[in-house]
């Protein structure tokens, strides 16, 4: 627990120096979850075509606002998503109006993205422990996550990456538990919970529940204990349960997409809207390597912050690709049908999530690796998991210890906002936007506590490795004094 406590606090500290260190509005899209938030603050649901309507006070945002493009950059596009985040980051607002702050509550809500993603690393530590049934993998995991660079680009920022990254690892985690033979009434409602927050968080990850609630439901209709009959039973219990409540919570809002942009969530609609062409089909897509493998590439960089990939990466991807494959050939040789249930559904998972991303690369999306996020938790523990025997995760700490020095050169320090160039602008930022959201004292306390709590988590892994190297040796030499004995 130690070192899931830790390996929280140095993600959070490490995700709040990026906040800290990026000028107001870097990312173009950080305006439009703005005003999302804002109109949910206000009791308005709005549409894409909505514009932005900042507080009379909010200078820097009004500043960013009278720089854009032209009015497709200064509406609320990105209203094709449901509105729990913003329902979430909505007292945020009515604090941010009620002291004035000049970026209209930019910071806080990066602030919120940070904290939600921080519950995703804890989702992602309880599904591995709950996989493999042990806390070394559970953190092994959270651990790998905590060290992708990309996370901290995005979501250090005020987008819902945070809520979806966290909503997507906790519905597996819930769904794993729900695979037991009876599942118990508390894993259920926790799984409905999650599904309904996943639902109203993104299209993307309401598709990826669909998924996992149908692959347990289909799980206990073919493996369940009972007859036929208790076994369809069984199955519509946990559809049911799953999917009702996010359908009642949330289908009004995809009805809704539909009416309003053709599609359940606006993709057509709004790529034609920032005149983007279709690229290929999504078969098409799955096959295009170099689009996954520059994906991949994004993850190990803070881009575009920073564009820098190292140099062992592909090294890094070909560990975990043979971690995965020698996890699945154990699983099928024991024949373990819960154990290679598990396995088959984070698969599931990586693989809806793969796919919606296809879909949108295919109709001309940007390639942002940061739509991979809500695979990121199954991935890493299937990763964790196959690793983790290897020499007892000494390979995985190894691995751990390599991604954390390679992210420490990537954390942004001493970034001087007077100089620094968006790659919409042609030159400097508005004046108003020549400034970071805090100054050098918070900075410098968050990042000593970044490092205190980075030296713990070394030790706490250093520790559980040992502790399962002892542990592996003491039952081997029991084995050999047993099989001495005359």
């Amino acid at each position: 627990m130690v070192g899931l406590v830790a390996v929280v606090i140095a993600f959070m500290s490490i995700a709040t120096l990026f906040a800290l260190q990026q000028p107001p509005f870097y990312d173009a899209d950080e305006k439009a979850h703005l005003a999302y938030a804002h109109e949910i603050a206000s009791f308005h649901l709005p549409e894409i075509e909505t514009l932005a309507d900042p507080p009379a006070d909010a200078v820097q945002w009004r500043a960013e606002l009278a720089s854009a493009q032209d009015d497709r950059y200064r509406g609320v596009w990105v209203a094709n998503h449901p509105p729990l985040h913003y329902i979430a980051a909505a007292p945020l607002i009515w604090l941010s109006d009620a002291t004035g702050r000049a970026d209209g509550g930019l910071l806080y809500l990066r602030l919120l993205s940070v904290t939600f993603a921080a519950v995703g690393i804890v989702f992602i530590y309880l599904l591995g422990k709950e996989v493999a049934g042990s806390r070394r993998i559970g953190l092994l995991a959270a651990t790998i996550v905590a060290l992708v660079p990309q996370c901290y680009t995005y979501f250090s920022r005020a987008l819902n990456d945070g809520l979806a990254f966290a909503a997507a690892t906790g519905l597996v985690w819930a769904a794993v538990r729900c695979s037991r033979p009876l599942p118990r009434r508390g894993d259920l409602v926790a799984l409905s919970a999650l599904v309904a927050v996943a639902a109203g968080t993104r299209a993307a990850t309401m598709l990826m529940a669909i998924v996992v609630v149908i692959v347990v439901a289909a799980y206990h209709a073919v493996r369940g204990p009972g007859d036929g009959l208790d076994r369809v039973a069984a199955a519509a219990r946990v559809g049911t349960i799953g999917l009702g409540p996010a359908v009642a919570l949330w289908g009004w809002f995809y009805v809704r997409n539909i009416a309003l942009y053709g599609d359940v969530g606006a993709s057509s609609f709004l790529l034609e809207r920032f005149r983007r062409t279709r690229q290929n089909s999504v078969l098409g897509m799955l096959t295009e390597g170099n689009v996954w493998s520059e994906l991949y590439r994004r993850l190990a960089s803070t881009a575009p912050l920073d564009w820098g990939v190292p140099r062992f990466a592909t090294a890094v991807a070909v560990l975990m690709a043979l971690a995965v494959v020698a996890l699945v050939a154990s699983a099928l040789r024991r024949r373990d049908r819960r154990k290679l249930f598990t396995v088959g559904l984070l698969l599931a998972a990586v693989v809806a999530v793969v796919l919606t991303v296809a879909q949108h690369l295919a109709g001309g999306g940007s390639p942002y690796s940061r739509y991979l996020f809500p695979a990121l938790g199954p991935a890493a523990v299937l990763v964790a998991a196959g690793l983790g025997r290897l020499a007892k995760g000494v390979v995985a700490v190894a691995m751990i210890v390599v991604m954390g020095g390679w992210l420490a050169t990537r954390v942004p320090i001493g970034v001087d906002a007077t100089a620094l160039e968006r790659p919409r602008d042609r030159g400097l930022p508005p004046v108003a936007l020549q400034s970071l959201p805090a100054g050098d004292g918070p900075r410098v306390v968050i990042a000593v506590l970044a490092t205190a709590s980075a030296a713990v988590v070394v030790a706490a892994l250093t520790a559980s490795v040992t502790l399962a190297l002892a542990g592996g040796a003491a039952r081997s030499r029991s084995s050999t004094e047993r099989g001495a004995r005359p």
